[in-house]
């Protein structure tokens, strides 16, 4: 699709190869940083502030009785994805206007 619209000399296609190229770029960054951003959890494993909460923590067995799963995203705190989100689609979608 992007060599049909080069090989046009009409404006209107320049911006729509403008475009698609900011979409494609959203995407991939997107993907990267979650990939990045769920490998670092798990790297990481710093607990929520609602972790015993989310264990279901047993103060006279002294052990967690929530599933394996409800422990495993009770600690997957940092990095925060929505922040990591946030900030990489606002990259991506300002990068092209400050070349202008």
């Amino acid at each position: 699709l992007g060599m049909i619209l080069s090989n046009r000399q009409h404006p209107r296609s320049r911006k729509v190869l403008e475009g698609l190229s900011v979409f494609y770029g959203l995407l991939f960054s997107v993907g990267t940083t979650e990939l990045v951003v769920n490998v670092l959890k798990l790297y990481v494993g710093r607990l929520r502030p609602n972790f015993y909460g989310l264990c279901g923590f047993d103060l006279q067995e002294i052990i967690c009785t929530a599933s394996l799963e409800h422990q495993y995203q009770a600690r997957k705190s940092f990095p925060s994805g929505h922040s990591s989100l946030s900030f990489t689609g606002m990259t991506v979608l300002f990068t092209p206007v400050s070349s202008i």
